[in-house]
């Protein structure tokens, strides 16, 4: 059967194999055989073939337009007649999905990271506050001998960039709260590889600009480098 189609006479049994288990383990085959056809049906293949990729993760540095699809996912949309307009569009809107998630996973785990450092600090009370609401513009208030601090905490798994996210709300309460600091935690899987203090100063020079009163940033993506922030806490709990 294999050398009977034209477009498969270059497959191997095993590839044949490989392939079929591939489709069976995604539900693309069911039980019984059948391949499970939908008007998408291409395009589900790739989306779960691109996700499994291992440029995926990074598609945000690797890829930037229809000249820069990776060669395996080039090769696969060309086979199943899917245009690299429409691939690129798959790669962007499943990247961003996978990326919010990863962020707020990430994020979560960065903060509670830092929350345990900081409670093993002597002398200091910690509250998570972002536990309560999103509201206050930070997420830790901690207390350290006649000090009090809000602290906003930014994660990361990344160790060659620096890059973080920040709500119009965080901004603006960085603007009139003297108490308010960002620390920018590396981390790897449950453990902190460092910290660093990002300078208020240097957040407030970075951030947009509003050029009408019809229209504002929300959510702004800042990239600082290595040079720009202050390793450590000992500047910040003094």
């Amino acid at each position: 059967m294999l050398r009977s189609v034209e477009s498969y006479r270059d497959l191997t049994p095993s590839q044949y194999d490989e392939g079929y288990r591939w489709l069976r383990k995604n539900n693309f085959i069911s039980d019984s055989g059948r391949v499970r056809y939908s008007e998408d049906f291409a395009e589900a293949i790739l989306k779960t073939a691109m996700k499994s990729a291992l440029w995926f993760e990074n598609a945000d540095a690797v890829f930037d337009s229809v000249d820069d699809l990776p060669t395996d996912i080039d090769i696969a949309a060309e086979t199943l007649n899917v245009g690299p307009e429409r691939v690129s569009e798959l790669i962007r809107v499943e990247w961003h999905i996978f990326d919010a998630k990863r962020r707020a996973e990430i994020g979560a785990l960065g903060e509670d990271l830092v929350v345990a450092h900081l409670r093993e600090i002597p002398g200091t009370v910690v509250e998570q506050v972002s536990l309560i609401s999103d509201a206050f513009g930070y997420d830790i208030t901690l207390k350290i001998r006649d000090k009090l601090l809000h602290v906003e905490v930014k994660s990361s798994i990344r160790t060659n960039t620096r890059r973080f996210y920040l709500s119009r709300n965080e901004w603006s309460v960085s603007k009139i709260d003297p108490n308010w600091h960002l620390i920018y935690v590396t981390i790897s899987g449950d453990e902190i590889l460092n910290l660093h203090e990002v300078p208020r100063e240097l957040i407030h020079s970075l951030a947009p600009v509003n050029h009408t009163s019809t229209c504002r940033w929300e959510s702004a993506r800042f990239d600082v480098s290595a040079n720009e922030i202050i390793p450590g806490l000992k500047h910040l709990l003094g």
